[in-house]
């Protein structure tokens, strides 16, 4: 009866150190599980900030580039305006020098 008691005894004490060798590997896995998903959520949370301060350099780029296409744009208007004064000044000149012209005929007479 006595050496059954200290068989059953064993038997249970070996189930009950099985139990926390499993319970204790779960708790490790559980705690590795855990610290990666802490990870994954930092880096998470990097990506997204890094998106952001992306899509912020992508957005004054696209700033920049309206800004320069209006500035190439008024640049094109003014070139055309100061070509179209210098017709009409060339123009100005050349009547000038014909009522110059006419005078000086009239003088002459």
């Amino acid at each position: 009866e006595r050496a059954e008691a200290v068989s059953h005894l064993r038997k249970v004490t070996e189930e009950l150190e099985a139990k926390r060798a499993a319970e204790a590997e779960h708790m490790r896995f559980k705690t590795e599980m855990e610290e990666q998903a802490k990870w994954l959520e930092e880096r998470h949370k990097n990506a997204l900030k890094e998106r952001e301060e992306l899509e912020r350099q992508l957005e004054s780029m696209q700033d920049l580039k309206h800004a320069q296409q209006n500035a190439s744009d008024e640049a094109r208007q003014l070139s055309s305006e100061l070509a179209r004064r210098g017709r009409e000044l060339e123009k100005l000149e050349e009547e000038k020098n014909r009522v110059q012209a006419v005078k000086e005929q009239e003088l002459r007479r």
